[in-house]
C-alpha cells in the first residue's frame, strides 16, 4: 500500500521512527533501522482524518491498534503516552546531505564500527560504484525478546549515521555517561567532532546505538 503522509519522530522505547498514513485512516510506525512495524489492523473502526490532523492524532490510531496486533521487539512501550519528538521536517533531509554534522564520511562510519564491536550488533561494509568509494554499509540488530535471533538487516548511509546521532542525543538521558562525548559529537566545530571521535570506545558508541535504533538501552 502507498502512504501519501509521512513524518519522522524520535519516540522512547522505539527509537528512530516514521510514521505513514492516509486520509482513509490507514497508518503505519515502522520502527526505521530494524524495519518492523506496527500499523493499523483494518478491524477497528475508522473514520476518514481531515487534512489537516497531523501526526499525533495518526499515532493514536496507530496506538489504539497496538495490542491486538504486532508490536516491536524489546520491552513494551504504550504508544498513547508516548513522549513524542517530532523532527523538523527537513531534519531527515538535511541528515542525508553534509551540512548537518560535521564529520566525515568515514568518522561516520567509524562510529558505527566501533558500535559493532559489541556483540549486539552485525556491520557489513562493501564498497561499490566505478571507482569503489562509495559504501554499502548493511546493519542488523539482534532481537532483545531472543539473543539468538537477528533482526531484519537494514542498509544506511552517512545521511542515516547522522540521523541516528540526532536521535540517541534526544533520547538519552543527560546524565548518562556516553551523553557527554555524544554531545561534543555533534559540535557545529569539525575539528572537535573529530577529536571526539578519536576519543569514543565502544562501550559508548554502543549505547547510542541502542537509543538511536531502539528508542533505550534494551541490553547492558
Amino acid at each position: 500500500m502507498e502512504f501519501r503522509n509521512e513524518a519522522y519522530a524520535f519516540i522512547p522505547g522505539v527509537g528512530v521512527s516514521r510514521l505513514e498514513w492516509n486520509e482513509s485512516g490507514t497508518a503505519r510506525l515502522t520502527r526505521v533501522y530494524t524495519d518492523e512495524v506496527v500499523g493499523t489492523c483494518g478491524y477497528c473502526p475508522v473514520a476518514d482524518l481531515h487534512q489537516d490532523e497531523g501526526p499525533n492524532e495518526v499515532l493514536l490510531l496507530v496506538a489504539r491498534c497496538q495490542d491486538h496486533e504486532s508490536a516491536f521487539s524489546g520491552p513494551y512501550i504504550e504508544l498513547a503516552g508516548a513522549e513524542v519528538e517530532w523532527a523538523d521536517p527537513s531534519m531527515y533531509r538535511r541528515a542525508q546531505c553534509e551540512t548537518d554534522i560535521k564529520l566525515s564520511r568515514v568518522e561516520l562510519l567509524r562510529i558505527l564500527i566501533q558500535a559493532a564491536k559489541a556483540d549486539w550488533w552485525r556491520l557489513q561494509v562493501e564498497m561499490g560504484g566505478p571507482s569503489g568509494e562509495d559504501r554499502v554499509i548493511t546493519l542488523q540488530a539482534r532481537n532483545p525478546d531472543d539473543a539468538f535471533e537477528w533482526l531484519e538487516p537494514v542498509q544506511v548511509r552517512a545521511g542515516d549515521v547522522r540521523m541516528m546521532l540526532r536521535a540517541a542525543m534526544q533520547l538519552m538521558p543527560p546524565h548518562h555517561e556516553a551523553a557527554g562525548l555524544l554531545r561534543a559529537l555533534l559540535q557545529p566545530e569539525q575539528r572537535l567532532a573529530s577529536a571526539a571521535v578519536a576519543q569514543l570506545s565502544s562501550a559508548t558508541a554502543d549505547a547510542a546505538l541502542q537509543y538511536a535504533v531502539f528508542g533505550n538501552e534494551v541490553v547492558s
